[in-house]
């Protein structure tokens, strides 16, 4: 992965599993695109992060252990949180060629303006 040391940005999406504590743990401990921007020692923090609180039998326990690891994950500036959760379109009729692609992103260069 020699693109890696030249990127400054790397873009992934993740869908969390309805279980938000399954989501969550399955997210923070095992999204190989969140590796990828990691250095080896934060891996390793977040890796023995993720251990202590799959042995933590308190639902609430965990919830906050995510929520530091995310918390952490932003201060550090690994992780730039960005929502995109609206599946859907409300544009004018002149606007053509509007569609939403199969994980609900929008392609603008296939607009056009009806005359």
């Amino acid at each position: 992965m020699a693109w890696r040391g030249e990127a400054d940005l790397i873009l992934c999406s993740e869908l969390l599993h309805d279980d938000r504590d399954y989501g969550m743990f399955e997210w923070l401990s095992g999204c190989g695109t969140l590796q990828l921007g990691l250095s080896s020692d934060a891996s390793a923090r977040l890796a023995r992060d993720m251990r202590s609180l799959q042995a933590e039998p308190a639902f609430a326990a965990r919830q906050q252990g995510y929520r530091r690891a995310g918390d952490w994950l932003v201060a550090e500036g690994w992780l730039l949180p960005l929502s995109h959760e609206t599946l859907g379109h409300d544009a004018s009729p002149q606007l053509a060629g509007l569609q939403l692609g199969g994980n609900g992103w929008t392609d603008f260069a296939g607009l056009w303006l009806r005359a």
